[in-house]
Protein backbone atom coordinates (compact mmCIF):
# COMPACT_ATOMS: atom_id res chain seq x y z
CA UNK A 1 0.00 0.00 0.00
CA UNK A 2 2.73 2.83 0.80
CA UNK A 3 4.29 1.68 -2.78
CA UNK A 4 1.14 2.33 -4.51
CA UNK A 5 0.86 6.09 -2.03
CA UNK A 6 4.50 6.84 -2.93
CA UNK A 7 3.66 6.22 -6.97
CA UNK A 8 0.24 8.18 -6.81
CA UNK A 9 2.74 10.92 -5.10
CA UNK A 10 5.00 11.02 -7.40
CA UNK A 11 2.78 11.31 -10.48
CA UNK A 12 0.55 13.74 -8.79
CA UNK A 13 4.41 15.39 -8.47
CA UNK A 14 5.48 15.09 -12.19
CA UNK A 15 1.82 16.55 -13.33
CA UNK A 16 2.67 19.57 -11.04
CA UNK A 17 5.70 20.12 -12.61
CA UNK A 18 4.58 19.68 -16.52
CA UNK A 19 2.03 22.26 -15.48
CA UNK A 20 4.41 24.89 -14.18
CA UNK A 21 6.93 24.56 -16.60
CA UNK A 22 5.34 23.67 -20.12
CA UNK A 23 6.34 20.65 -22.16
CA UNK A 24 7.42 21.52 -25.48
CA UNK A 25 5.82 18.47 -27.06
CA UNK A 26 2.13 20.14 -25.50
CA UNK A 27 2.35 22.53 -27.84
CA UNK A 28 2.83 20.06 -30.67
CA UNK A 29 -0.50 18.88 -30.35
CA UNK A 30 -2.26 22.19 -31.00
CA UNK A 31 -4.44 21.92 -34.23
CA UNK A 32 -2.41 23.75 -37.04
CA UNK A 33 -4.24 26.98 -38.68
CA UNK A 34 -5.57 26.59 -42.05
CA UNK A 35 -4.12 28.81 -44.89
CA UNK A 36 -7.19 31.42 -45.60
CA UNK A 37 -7.02 30.54 -49.22
CA UNK A 38 -6.38 27.64 -51.91
CA UNK A 39 -2.80 27.60 -52.37
CA UNK A 40 -3.03 24.98 -55.47
CA UNK A 41 -5.30 23.40 -58.39
CA UNK A 42 -6.32 19.79 -59.15
CA UNK A 43 -7.19 19.91 -62.32
CA UNK A 44 -8.43 17.15 -65.11
CA UNK A 45 -6.65 17.11 -68.31
CA UNK A 46 -7.88 17.69 -71.03
CA UNK A 47 -10.88 19.78 -69.78
CA UNK A 48 -13.26 18.90 -72.46
CA UNK A 49 -13.04 15.60 -74.74
CA UNK A 50 -15.26 14.59 -77.61
CA UNK A 51 -14.99 10.88 -78.03
CA UNK A 52 -16.99 8.53 -79.97
CA UNK A 53 -18.81 5.88 -78.47
CA UNK A 54 -16.85 2.57 -78.43
CA UNK A 55 -13.23 3.97 -78.08
CA UNK A 56 -10.66 4.50 -75.64
CA UNK A 57 -9.60 7.92 -74.04
CA UNK A 58 -7.17 8.71 -71.39
CA UNK A 59 -7.33 11.92 -68.97
CA UNK A 60 -4.90 12.85 -66.70
CA UNK A 61 -5.35 14.12 -62.67
CA UNK A 62 -2.92 17.12 -62.85
CA UNK A 63 -2.14 19.03 -60.01
CA UNK A 64 -0.51 22.63 -60.16
CA UNK A 65 1.39 25.50 -57.49
CA UNK A 66 1.37 23.25 -54.70
CA UNK A 67 3.97 23.17 -52.50
CA UNK A 68 4.79 20.67 -49.73
CA UNK A 69 2.54 17.88 -50.97
CA UNK A 70 3.01 14.40 -49.38
CA UNK A 71 0.09 12.57 -50.62
CA UNK A 72 -3.93 13.12 -51.87
CA UNK A 73 -6.60 11.07 -51.80
CA UNK A 74 -9.74 12.27 -54.78
CA UNK A 75 -12.74 10.61 -55.57
CA UNK A 76 -13.94 11.67 -59.18
CA UNK A 77 -17.64 10.60 -60.30
CA UNK A 78 -18.86 10.08 -63.79
CA UNK A 79 -22.01 8.44 -64.94
CA UNK A 80 -21.84 4.68 -65.52
CA UNK A 81 -23.95 4.79 -68.16
CA UNK A 82 -21.70 6.91 -70.75
CA UNK A 83 -18.73 6.29 -69.15
CA UNK A 84 -16.60 2.87 -68.74
CA UNK A 85 -13.16 3.22 -66.32
CA UNK A 86 -10.41 1.22 -67.17
CA UNK A 87 -6.70 1.13 -65.60
CA UNK A 88 -5.61 3.69 -63.64
CA UNK A 89 -2.18 4.47 -63.28
CA UNK A 90 0.25 6.56 -61.60
CA UNK A 91 1.80 9.31 -62.57
CA UNK A 92 5.19 10.83 -62.43
CA UNK A 93 4.48 13.39 -60.20
CA UNK A 94 4.94 12.35 -56.44
CA UNK A 95 7.35 9.38 -57.73
CA UNK A 96 10.32 11.60 -58.37
CA UNK A 97 13.13 9.74 -56.57
CA UNK A 98 10.50 8.60 -54.12
CA UNK A 99 9.10 5.18 -52.92
CA UNK A 100 5.00 6.07 -52.67
CA UNK A 101 2.26 4.23 -51.63
CA UNK A 102 -0.50 4.03 -54.60
CA UNK A 103 -4.11 2.56 -54.15
CA UNK A 104 -7.14 2.87 -56.49
CA UNK A 105 -10.92 1.93 -56.45
CA UNK A 106 -13.55 2.08 -59.29
CA UNK A 107 -17.04 1.73 -58.34
CA UNK A 108 -19.27 0.98 -61.38
CA UNK A 109 -22.54 1.32 -59.77
CA UNK A 110 -21.78 4.35 -57.89
CA UNK A 111 -19.69 6.28 -60.82
CA UNK A 112 -16.77 6.85 -58.76
CA UNK A 113 -13.25 6.31 -58.89
CA UNK A 114 -11.41 6.93 -55.40
CA UNK A 115 -7.22 7.30 -55.39
CA UNK A 116 -5.11 7.84 -52.78
CA UNK A 117 -1.40 8.43 -52.65
CA UNK A 118 1.46 9.60 -50.74
CA UNK A 119 4.78 9.27 -50.55
CA UNK A 120 6.80 6.74 -47.79
CA UNK A 121 9.30 8.75 -45.64
CA UNK A 122 9.31 11.25 -43.45
CA UNK A 123 9.46 15.01 -44.71
CA UNK A 124 9.32 13.99 -47.79
CA UNK A 125 7.44 16.23 -50.02
CA UNK A 126 7.07 17.62 -53.90
CA UNK A 127 7.06 21.27 -55.06
CA UNK A 128 4.97 22.76 -57.95
CA UNK A 129 3.42 20.90 -61.37
CA UNK A 130 2.62 17.66 -62.31
CA UNK A 131 1.09 14.36 -63.16
CA UNK A 132 -0.76 12.35 -60.13
CA UNK A 133 -2.69 9.62 -62.20
CA UNK A 134 -3.78 8.35 -65.73
CA UNK A 135 -7.45 7.53 -65.88
CA UNK A 136 -8.18 5.09 -68.92
CA UNK A 137 -11.74 5.06 -70.24
CA UNK A 138 -14.09 3.76 -72.77
CA UNK A 139 -17.33 6.02 -73.99
CA UNK A 140 -20.00 3.45 -74.01
CA UNK A 141 -22.64 5.72 -75.52
CA UNK A 142 -23.09 9.13 -77.38
CA UNK A 143 -24.44 11.28 -74.30
CA UNK A 144 -22.99 14.19 -72.22
CA UNK A 145 -21.38 13.46 -68.80
CA UNK A 146 -18.78 15.46 -66.37
CA UNK A 147 -15.84 13.84 -64.59
CA UNK A 148 -16.41 15.43 -61.23
CA UNK A 149 -14.24 15.71 -58.02
CA UNK A 150 -16.78 14.35 -55.42
CA UNK A 151 -13.87 14.77 -52.51
CA UNK A 152 -10.40 15.72 -52.47
CA UNK A 153 -8.14 15.86 -49.22
CA UNK A 154 -4.71 17.11 -50.18
CA UNK A 155 -1.76 16.69 -47.24
CA UNK A 156 1.64 18.10 -46.56
CA UNK A 157 4.86 17.08 -44.38
CA UNK A 158 3.00 17.85 -41.26
CA UNK A 159 -0.31 15.70 -42.13
CA UNK A 160 -1.77 19.46 -42.03
CA UNK A 161 -4.06 19.98 -45.20
CA UNK A 162 -3.44 21.88 -48.00
CA UNK A 163 -6.75 23.57 -49.65
CA UNK A 164 -6.79 23.61 -53.18
CA UNK A 165 -9.26 24.71 -55.85
CA UNK A 166 -10.51 21.95 -58.02
CA UNK A 167 -11.45 22.14 -62.26
CA UNK A 168 -13.62 18.87 -63.68
CA UNK A 169 -13.41 17.77 -67.03
CA UNK A 170 -16.74 17.76 -69.82
CA UNK A 171 -17.11 14.39 -71.96
CA UNK A 172 -19.30 14.41 -75.11
CA UNK A 173 -19.62 10.84 -76.69
CA UNK A 174 -20.10 12.23 -80.20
Amino acid sequence: MKNYIKLLTLGFLFFIVLTLVGCPKIGQLVAPSLPDSASGILYLEPASYNPTPGKDFTIELKASSIDNLKGYSVILSYDPAVLKPGEIEEGPCLTKGNRTFFWKRIDPLKGTIQIDCAILGAELSVDGEGSLATLHFTALTKANTELNFAQTQTRDTHNRPILTDQKSAQVRCK
